[in-house]
């Protein structure tokens, strides 16, 4: 092709431009893949950032970054924290009896001492210290509290993360996840809420255990202060809120990893608990139907929460078949973590139990009227 002067020097610059854009280019790609992990974190901290208040989920979401680490074994807890208050007043909530000034004269140092104790608790449920790869909690008043919690030694170095939001309960008493932001890379969550009822809802959690899809919902269904037979319906109700959520995401995908943990201030053969979870104690899973390794501990005796001498399996953990006998990570086994020194040893009367913050208005100082309770799973 023939070019006049004018045009000839058109398509020298041309060229000039095109090499400089295509040099530009280059070395992005160049400066990416030799700094992978600086995008890795931004794009998990504009996650975490966007997820805080998502609709409630009907999927999976897939994180946009996968974690480079291969799978490893992974503990899962749940701890009812008793009564995790700040010392702040929040017109909001009914935290009256809260207040250094309130019935239980709950003070800075009382708090303190609590967070030190819960401190402790967590981080020896892994037996080098090292605390659970997720940690289910309720009772818990606010955020700010969970912060203060992993703040204090020894969870300050273990590098927890929280999801947390505000709940409808009268007393302002919420569930949250903490994990370990090693180990677990969020990617959703929303509080399912309870049609008609001023209580906890359903903290949906969706994300990634040392890169494999995992679903989790945190419960803490209502108490049996009415009388057990009175307030089961209270109960069935927050079950079936968890329950569609939980064939929500099976309808996607059966095979999809569940863990469904809380106080559920029913036992493990209870209506809400085999019907309205749709659980069973054996591993022979029909489709869509949760394995409750807590089953079996209970029928032996054993409890979490004792009330008047007996023990209660109040706080449990169900899985879904997935997690049973596919490849990657697997259950290998569940308990209750009850060291000597987590119970009461004096009067006599009540050695063994929990060693609670309270009795009534009577403050022990200890760690929880709960004792918290474990699962372990492997690659």
């Amino acid at each position: 092709m023939i070019f006049g002067k004018k045009n000839s020097l058109s398509f020298a610059l041309y060229i000039v431009l095109l090499a400089f854009s295509l040099l530009g280019t280059a070395c992005g790609k160049k400066a990416q893949q030799e700094n992978p992990t600086q995008t890795a974190e931004e794009t998990t901290t504009s996650q975490a950032d966007a997820i805080s208040n998502e609709a409630p989920l009907e999927a999976v979401a897939e994180p946009q970054q996968e974690q480079t680490a291969a799978a490893r074994p992974a503990l899962i807890a749940f701890y009812n924290v008793e009564n995790l208050f700040d010392v702040e007043d929040d017109p909001k909530i009914n935290d009256d009896d809260f207040l250094p000034k309130g019935k239980q004269k709950w003070t800075k140092e009382r708090y303190q001492t609590k967070l030190k104790k819960l401190a402790e608790a967590i981080a020896k449920m892994h037996p080098e210290g090292k605390g659970a790869e997720l940690l289910g909690v309720c009772e818990v008043e606010n955020r700010r509290v969970l912060e203060d919690l992993i703040q204090t030694p020894p969870l300050d170095a273990l590098n927890y993360g929280i999801i947390h939001q505000d709940s409808n309960d009268g007393r302002g008493i919420d569930v949250a996840l903490l994990y370990k932001k090693e180990a677990f890379v969020p990617t959703q969550n929303a509080l399912l809420p309870i049609p008609n009822k001023k209580t906890r809802g359903v903290l949906q959690v969706a994300g990634k255990l040392w890169g494999e899809p995992m679903n989790l919902f945190v419960n803490h269904f209502p108490s049996r202060r009415e009388g057990k037979e009175e307030s089961e319906g209270n109960r069935l109700q927050v079950a079936e809120v968890a329950r569609k959520a939980i064939d929500a995401l099976l309808m996607q995908n059966p095979d999809a990893n569940i863990i469904v943990m809380g106080d559920f201030n029913d036992e493990p053969q209870d209506k809400s608990i085999v019907e309205g979870l749709k659980s069973r104690a054996d591993k022979n899973l029909k489709a869509g139907e949760l394995y409750n390794p807590f089953h079996n501990l209970a029928k032996a005796g054993k409890g979490t929460y004792n009330y008047r001498g007996e023990w209660n399996m109040l706080d449990q953990m169900l899985i879904s078949k997935s997690l049973l006998d596919k490849k990657g990570l697997k259950f290998e086994k569940s308990d209750i973590f009850a060291p000597e020194w987590l119970k009461q040893q004096q009067p006599e009367k009540y050695r063994g139990n929990p060693d609670r913050t309270y009795v009534g208005e009577r403050y022990l100082g200890g760690y929880s009227d709960h004792f918290p309770i474990y699962m372990q799973l492997i690659p």
